[in-house]
C-alpha cells in the first residue's frame, strides 16, 4: 500500500499513441465500479501512470535513464500491476514491467481482449491465474480488492 493507505496500480500497457487511450478508458471504468461497490466508504486507488509528460523533464521515450528507474520505483510501490495486452503492441517494455512486477511478487492483472492478444503475449499470460477480458472486468477487480483492503464488510442483505 501506498503511505495514504491507499490501493496502489501500475498501469502497464502502450504509453504512446492511438492505442494508448486505453488508460483514460480503464481510469473511467475504474470510478464507476468504485461508485458500485460503495466506493464513497473508503479511499480511490492510486493509479500510476508510466510515461508522464512532466513540465521540464525531456520527453521520456528520449531519456530511458529517467523513465526506466521511475517506472521500477513505481512498479515496486504499486500492490498491482494491470497490464494492458494487444498483439499489435507486444512491446518489450510492458514484458519486463510485467516480469518484473511478478519477479517481486506484485500481482499482475493482465487484460487481452481477444484470441489473437492471448496468443501474443502467451507466455506472460503462463504465470497468471486469471486474464481479464476487458478493462471494466479488470477495473471491477480493483475496485473491489481497494473495498476489502479499506475494510468493507460483508452486508447479507445487499444483493449482488
Amino acid at each position: 500500500m501506498t503511505t495514504d493507505d491507499r490501493l496502489a496500480v501500475y498501469l502497464a500497457g502502450p504509453v504512446r499513441g492511438p492505442n494508448a487511450l486505453w488508460r483514460d478508458e480503464f481510469e473511467l471504468a475504474l470510478s464507476t465500479a468504485w461508485r458500485q461497490h460503495g466506493g464513497l466508504n473508503w479511499p480511490y486507488p492510486l493509479t500510476i501512470r508510466p510515461g508522464a509528460n512532466i513540465p521540464g523533464a525531456p520527453a521520456a521515450d528520449d531519456r530511458p535513464d529517467f523513465y526506466v528507474p521511475a517506472d521500477l520505483v513505481s512498479i515496486g510501490r504499486a500492490d498491482l500491476v494491470v497490464a494492458y495486452l494487444l498483439a499489435d503492441e507486444s512491446g518489450r517494455g510492458t514484458g519486463f514491467e510485467i516480469g518484473y512486477a511478478t519477479a517481486r511478487g506484485i500481482r499482475v492483472l493482465p487484460v487481452a481482449g481477444t484470441p489473437a492478444d492471448r496468443e501474443s503475449w502467451r507466455f506472460a499470460l503462463a504465470n497468471v491465474a486469471f486474464v481479464y477480458p476487458d478493462l471494466a472486468t479488470a477495473a471491477a477487480a480493483v475496485a473491489y480488492a481497494a473495498a476489502q483492503l479499506a475494510g468493507a464488510r460483508y452486508d447479507p442483505a445487499r444483493p449482488g
